[in-house]
């Protein structure tokens, strides 16, 4: 027997060999090959290799150039990405049926190729003479034809280019529709959005051109808007020659109906007789509540004869009314352009005056001017010449105004709610023709603030002494807006002596100028602090009364602040009715006083 040990060292021995052997041969094929693959790139004709599943394991460069490709871009991937690789899966199984021909078969195949370029170009491939086939592997013999040659196959490669082109054409149209449609839908939904926000602008106009021109309780015109309706039907009637009356109404006893049933039947009672005036009224001309319980009427293009005869009428129907407090009547005062007025505010004045002769009279009357007149050559003496001042165009004022309004608008509120005082809560301690210079005066007493600093007039944190001197100018700079615009001697009297800025030319007051800065001097004063200041909080009612009545430094009169007191609380919120709503006389966009055409439609 062999041992065990020699056995060992003869297996040792064979596998060695074996191995040696097998390396050589292994060494032998790879240069083989190497000079297979090198004689191959050296041949003009194109040669590749596929494995089972037709991805290339070997290309030569002819090949290379024909796919233009780099060798490791070509390398194990799909033959299919470069034969066919343009169609659809039926043409790729038929791509595999000619794989599997040209394995078993010698003849040439025609497919179509993509180059590097993205380029359809038609090829024929066989298996190769020599071919090699092991492991599944198959090598292939390709070569290039010319497309103008084959009509076949120029036919084919047309339509594959025609479906692409339809294909694309198809997508951008479906593109292009899709879009057009996301754009038409988004600009119809701008539309839809832009109809809305004009729809709301012109509602919130609407509202806002009642609230700036409209007495919100009664539905009448108010004072501002009624002054400048009649300023610009006065200039008409002047230049047209055309009649212009106006009419002046005062519920009678009024008083003693807030007293003995309260405020709101005293409101009821005032929209009842607004109501009944402006029925009649509003076809001619336009209804305003002048104050109070006074209403005025404007009647363009009618005599004074007629406007009588529709007084007397109005009267009757008050009279028999049966209003919540019981029967009343009103009293009614007339004059017309014809009548010798000088200006706007003298035809009112007129009818103010004829108004105080009917309550004398007994009231539940009507009195014009001519019947005024004819008494007056006996009895009345005429009315005192107009002062030759010139009149104060409450039109300007109201760009003055709206100016300061831009600029700063608390300021404007500001001085609107104090002539809103001086004209309701005082409105007893001054003729009509000075209660409207006291109106303009309240108005435009800090319109000087237009022309103070942005970082002084809006400056959050207490203002430095230096600024408060520079702020105290405003008053100079607003007297000498004011002479420039108007020359009306009381207004500037009023304003003078309200900043304390003394004349050089020293000149009696009359009692009326005097009376006029004493109250506007109580008005400021009132409204200042009965609202939110900058750096102080707005005190309540009973605290303003009492701050008033201590008067620390004696520059208020006690009289009157009793009046403005008195007035504020046994009449109700005279001059306070409206303290929060917009400014009635700023120019806004879509913001217009009303004429005497659209006027009576807002009455209703």
């Amino acid at each position: 027997m062999i041992p065990i040990e020699v056995l060992t060292l003869l297996l040792t021995f064979f596998l060695c060999l074996t191995v040696v052997v097998c390396g050589l041969r292994l060494r032998a094929q790879r240069k083989r090959l190497a000079l297979l693959a090198h004689s191959m790139d050296a041949v003009s004709e194109a040669y590749l290799t596929i494995d089972q599943r037709q991805r290339i394991r070997y290309a030569n460069r002819t090949a290379l150039r024909i796919f233009g490709e780099r060798s490791q871009h070509v390398m194990g991937r799909p033959l299919g990405d470069f034969i066919l690789a343009q169609l659809d899966a039926p043409h790729r199984d038929q791509l595999r049926q000619l794989l599997a021909q040209a394995s078993c078969s010698s003849r040439w195949h025609s497919a179509w190729c993509c180059d590097g370029h993205g380029n359809v170009i038609s090829i024929q491939f066989k298996a190769g003479a020599h071919r090699v086939k092991f492991d599944g592997f198959i090598t292939l013999r390709l070569r290039e034809t010319k497309m103008e040659q084959d009509l076949e196959d120029t036919l084919r490669l047309n339509e594959i280019r025609l479906t692409q082109a339809q294909r694309s054409l198809h997508t951008s149209s479906q593109h292009i529709e899709d879009a057009v449609e996301r754009r038409t839908q988004t600009l119809r939904e701008g539309i839809q959005v832009a109809e809305k926000v004009v729809e709301t602008i012109q509602q919130q106009n609407s509202q806002l051109q009642r609230l700036a021109n409209y007495d919100p309780m009664t539905g009448c015109l108010n004072r501002r808007a009624f002054l400048s309706t009649l300023e610009s039907e006065w200039t008409h009637a002047k230049q047209a020659q055309l009649a212009l009356t106006c009419i002046m109404v005062d519920v009678d006893h009024f008083k003693s109906v807030n007293d003995n049933f309260g405020h709101p039947v005293g409101d009821q009672v005032l929209k009842s007789v607004a109501a009944i005036l402006s029925q009649a009224f509003c076809s001619a001309g336009a209804v305003c509540r002048y104050g109070g319980e006074e209403f005025c009427v404007l009647l363009p293009n009618v005599s004074m004869k007629d406007a009588a005869q529709r007084c007397q009428t109005v009267r009757q129907r008050i009279s028999e009314t049966d209003f919540p407090c019981g029967l009343l009547t009103a009293s009614f005062g007339i004059s017309c352009i014809t009548q010798g007025a000088n200006d706007p505010l003298g035809l009112i004045c007129q009818a103010d005056e004829c108004l105080y002769r009917a309550k004398g009279r007994g009231r539940n009357c009507v009195v014009h001017r001519g019947v005024l007149r004819m008494e007056s050559e006996i009895k009345v003496p005429s009315e005192a010449p107009a002062q030759p001042a010139t009149p104060i165009s409450f039109s300007s004022v109201s760009a003055l105004v709206s100016a300061l309004a831009f600029r700063d608008l608390a300021t404007a509120e500001h001085c609107r709610r104090v002539a809103d005082l001086c004209v309701n809560a005082m409105s007893d301690e001054l003729s009509p023709r000075q209660r409207y210079v006291l109106e303009i005066a309240a108005l435009l007493h800090d319109i000087g603030k237009i022309g103070v600093p942005d970082s002084i007039l809006f400056k959050p944190t207490p203002l430095e002494a230096s600024e408060r001197l520079q702020l105290q100018q405003h008053g100079k700079i607003g007297l000498s807006i004011i002479e420039e615009v108007f020359q009306h001697p009381d207004l500037l009297n009023i304003l003078r002596h309200y900043h304390g800025i003394h004349s050089k030319t020293s000149e009696a007051l009359s009692d009326e100028v005097t009376r006029s800065v004493k109250i506007l001097r109580i008005c400021d004063a009132f409204d200042a602090m009965t609202r939110d200041q900058a750096h102080q909080n707005a005190s309540s009612l009973p605290d303003a009364f009492a701050e008033l009545r201590a008067n620390p430094r004696g520059q208020f009169d006690e009289q009157l602040v009793e009046t403005l007191i008195r007035n504020l609380t046994d009449d109700g919120t005279a001059g306070m009715e409206e303290r929060d709503t917009p400014l009635p006389f700023i120019a806004m966009p879509g913001v217009s006083h009303p004429t005497l055409t659209d006027a009576p439609s807002a009455l209703h």
